[in-house]
């Protein structure tokens, strides 16, 4: 009745959503824009050899779900996590969507390079793919091929 009185007739909504009640149907059916897996370690690690094993196991999980997905991002991005909580990420964009976990590994490796890790212990590790080439608008006309053929003239 309060919020009634203060704010009028959505004092009702702003009770239910505070109570959790909402009638809306759930759309779950959005456009994907970015596929992504992480994980936090167990414990702080600086070595660059353990990094890249457990780098390799989420290129796998982030693979699969590519596959899954027919996902076809070009922009892929590393995301560190350091111990002192501070947090990095490196990302390079391709020409060709990223496919499998060689690929991802290839330029993971070299993403990982550019950062302090090995020089700082490192807490959380991730990857995504993301920056996809269905979500580029398809273009309405489509340009001719140059030059014209010659015209023919009717003097």
């Amino acid at each position: 009745e309060d919020l009634v009185r203060f704010f009028g007739k959505p004092g009702n909504y702003f009770f239910d959503i505070a109570h959790g009640l909402d009638t809306r149907p759930v759309k779950p059916n959005r456009i994907r824009k970015s596929i992504g897996k992480e994980t936090t370690l167990t414990y702080d690690t600086s070595l660059k050899s353990e990094m890249l094993m457990i780098l390799e196991k989420i290129a796998g999980q982030v693979e699969a779900i590519i596959k899954k997905q027919g996902f076809n991002g070009l922009t892929l991005t590393l995301k560190i996590k350091f111990g002192d909580f501070t947090l990095k990420t490196r990302s390079i964009t391709l020409n060709k969507p990223v496919r499998d976990k060689d690929q991802i590994m290839e330029y993971v490796k070299s993403l990982l390079d550019n950062t302090d890790a090995g020089k700082k212990s490192v807490r959380l590790l991730g990857i995504s793919v993301s920056n996809s080439i269905d979500l580029v608008p398809k273009p309405k006309y489509t340009q001719l091929p140059l030059p014209f053929p010659p015209m023919i003239s009717c003097s």
